[in-house]
């Protein structure tokens, strides 16, 4: 028995609203719903751990969730291979109504359908190089590794404080004398050197 009811809600959620949904991308969602709940609130929406893994964050609780909604038919898992990649891809299609109202406010809907609205037309390569560019994908470097969404913030202190060193460097900054040449060129430049040597 599945002991997150919330995941699976969030995932029957994304499922049923979604346009074209297989598992990488469904993983890619949930995460940049975590990342970007904590990045406004410093809390998951999900409350489950990720890690680095083949193809960007994963999490085993979303195919924990996958197979028990699959095994009491209220999604159906479609496999097919691609012969472009050689691996084997799903899709998902919502087929018994699931009571997620329960598990999710009105808010968090909201939420994951913003989510969608961000990322749902994107392909999967796309979503999965944003999923890169984040900050837990940046810390943890290692296959295996979690990713810890307290990263987020130690990543943004430290953009800061290089950005503090840049504004007090060029408050020091008194910049070169103004020469004029500097700021002619093609004929504009040729004139004024003319004009020089003709002096």
């Amino acid at each position: 028995m599945i002991n997150n009811k919330k995941v699976c809600s969030i995932i029957y959620f994304l499922i049923k609203n979604s346009n074209n949904l297989g598992k990488t991308k469904l993983t890619k969602l949930m995460y940049l719903a975590d990342y970007e709940f904590f990045k406004q609130y410093n809390k998951k929406i999900s409350n489950i751990d990720y890690i680095r893994w083949d193809y960007g964050p994963f999490s085993p609780d979303i195919y924990d969730c996958l197979d028990f909604m699959a095994d009491l038919g209220i999604i159906v898992m479609q496999k097919f291979k691609s012969f472009y990649k050689l691996r084997d891809y799903f899709s998902f299609q919502a087929k018994k109504e699931f009571d997620f109202d329960k598990n999710l406010s009105s808010d968090e809907k909201e939420f994951f359908n913003y989510i969608l609205s961000k990322y749902d037309n994107m392909d999967v390569d796309s979503i999965k190089k944003i999923t890169y560019e984040t900050e837990p994908m940046l810390e943890a470097p290692n296959k295996g590794d979690l990713l810890k969404f307290e990263s987020i913030d130690k990543v943004l202190l430290k953009k800061l404080r290089e950005l503090g060193k840049k504004v007090e460097s060029l408050k020091n900054y008194r910049g070169k004398p103004f020469d004029p040449k500097d700021s002619l060129g093609g004929d504009d430049l040729i004139k004024y050197q003319y004009n020089l040597a003709s002096k």
